[in-house]
């Protein structure tokens, strides 16, 4: 979703703001470890599935504020990847 927001920016829309630049960064991120996650998930049975439920929505806040970066957006969207990652920590490690 942000993606496609970001994409639909022309060269003068795009800022020099580094909370924006950062807030890309932070998102990019957020998610590659969503797509990880979606394809380990099953190995964790319904307790990590429970879990992902609850979490996954917390990932299109993260979108939805991209298009308002702020610092406390910002901030919250660190939260938000700090919390993947605790989540992500707790799945079996994938098999190749």
């Amino acid at each position: 979703m942000v993606a496609c927001v970001l994409q639909k920016r022309t060269p003068m829309q795009t800022t020099q703001n580094p909370i924006e630049a950062q807030m890309r960064n932070v998102l990019a991120e957020l998610r590659k470890l969503r797509d990880e996650i979606r394809v380990q998930i099953h190995l964790g049975g319904m307790d990590a599935k429970k879990a992902w439920d609850e979490l996954e929505p917390k990932l299109a806040d993260a979108d939805r504020m991209a298009e308002n970066v702020s610092e406390k957006t910002f901030h919250d969207a660190v939260e938000s990847l700090r919390k993947l990652k605790l989540f992500r920590s707790t799945l079996p490690e994938k098999k190749h």
